[in-house]
């Protein structure tokens, strides 16, 4: 209290208690004067404004509710946020206002979140579109946004679904010893379009079959040696008009693509010289018998001389 308010408090008290009906008026004496002094006011060194306060009598500020003077003379007042503000500022009392690429957390008003504009693919986001891959994961070559699982030794014949966890792909199962190596199931496979299942093996399949060649691809056909492709995808023999009356059945091109049909020179060789030998005996054989069979020659006796004469 200053002395300007103490000097018309004392002011009061005597015109009450030394008032004409009061005691203090002894002999009815006139009753005393009040001189009443004012004191300069002091001057507030307040500033020009209160930042979120206002200016109290010591020359400070006084804040607001859910501000606190953060100045050393107490002239500014900044809001109150009692939790803390993670990766935001506190603007206005218990309220956080996150920083640029920071979002806020959907349970926590007073945290706020790095943002990734792409989700981080079994990874998390750590700072503004940077994400950090889980553990058991890599980055992919070719997207930052995505974590690819390793698994180590690589799968084969099949794919890394999870750190160290491979699944087979179709028509193979894990093996029971190494279960990053997948082995081919005969009996559960599927071929893929455009081939068939043929002892264990998927072989391409030619509709129309190849007469005069081979299947070598899904309805494709290659002709055998001393054929060509006509206009319609057959084959005839070369230099011919005419379509070879040497054909397979497209069936048995089907089921056996590798099978060729040319007699091996080893085997028509030996099958001259057999045929020579059995014409050469036969033609021995029929002379001789031919002779064995033969009437003996006719004889006379020249009886005047006494030479037979052997007729030939």
């Amino acid at each position: 209290m200053d002395f300007t308010k103490d000097s018309l408090i004392l002011g009061l008290l005597l015109l009450i208690f030394c008032s004409p009906s009061s005691a203090c008026r002894k002999n009815h004496e006139p009753a005393a004067k009040v001189i009443v002094v004012h004191s300069p006011p002091q001057e507030r060194n307040c500033p020009a404004y209160c930042t979120n306060g206002i200016c109290n009598e010591h020359g400070s500020c006084t804040c607001w509710n859910g501000y606190i003077s953060t100045h050393p003379l107490n002239q500014i007042c900044k809001p109150s946020c009692p939790k803390g503000c993670i990766n935001s500022e506190c603007t206005s009392p218990n309220t956080c206002s996150c920083n640029a690429g920071y979002i806020r957390d959907i349970s926590d008003s007073t945290v706020c979140n790095p943002n990734c504009f792409l989700h981080c693919l079994n990874g998390r986001c750590v700072s503004p579109n940077t994400c950090v891959c889980n553990l058991g994961y890599t980055k992919d070559p070719t997207d930052e946004t995505v974590c690819n699982p390793v698994c180590s030794p690589p799968c084969v014949n099949g794919n890394c679904v999870s750190p160290d966890t491979c699944m087979c792909n179709p028509g193979y199962t894990k093996d029971p010893i190494n279960t990053s190596v997948c082995n081919l199931n005969i009996f559960s496979y599927e071929c893929k379009t455009g081939y068939i299942k043929h002892n264990s093996l998927c072989i391409p399949y030619c509709p129309k079959g190849c007469t005069n060649g081979i299947c070598t691809a899904p309805n494709t056909c290659k002709c055998k040696e001393g054929f060509v492709e006509d206009n319609e995808n057959v084959c005839i023999f070369k230099n011919r008009s005419y379509s070879s009356t040497v054909t397979d059945s497209a069936s048995d091109h089907q089921l056996h693509p590798a099978a060729d049909t040319h007699i091996p020179l080893w085997v028509l060789l030996v099958c001259t010289a057999a045929i020579s030998v059995l014409v050469i005996g036969t033609a021995i054989y029929l002379r001789y018998y031919r002779r064995e069979r033969r009437p003996p020659p006719y004889s006379e006796c020249n009886h005047g001389a006494g030479i037979w004469i052997t007729s030939k």
